[in-house]
């Protein structure tokens, strides 16, 4: 792990199942599998939906586009529906966690810099 990195990517699973009632019926197949390094981050957001504010905290996950380059197409254009396990590594212990991802944006200029990042939320332990 680099200086800029305090996670890794270790899964992406795809939309589980759902029963006639739109439910989710267990996990959604692995599309990828892997240890990618990126930075986790935590901050506190306000936003507004449909007239009230949401406040509360978010996790970011940012990663440059050459480590995950094989997960980017399989995970979809907009990650919708995905799940991701996430090597927690900000403090001394590492703990694995999974993220419901709630949003992407794809951080493209053609540079080396290029990245993409995720929202996340629905945070539990990986299973």
């Amino acid at each position: 792990m680099n200086v800029f990195a305090n996670a890794t990517l270790q899964e992406i699973r795809g939309p589980s199942p759902i029963d006639g009632y739109g439910n989710p019926t267990g996990q959604g197949p692995v599309l990828w599998a892997g240890s990618a390094n990126g930075y986790l981050k935590r901050a506190r957001r306000q936003r507004k939906q449909s007239g009230e504010a949401d406040r509360g905290l978010t996790d970011t996950f940012t990663i440059l586009r050459t480590a995950l380059a094989g997960a980017l197409e399989v995970a979809g254009p907009a990650w919708e529906a995905t799940t991701v396990v996430i090597a927690d590594q900000r403090t001394g212990t590492t703990i694995r966690r999974r993220f419901s991802v709630r949003g992407m944006e794809n951080r493209a200029a053609g540079t080396i810099a290029d990245s993409v990042r995720l929202e996340l939320t629905g945070e539990g332990p990986a299973t």
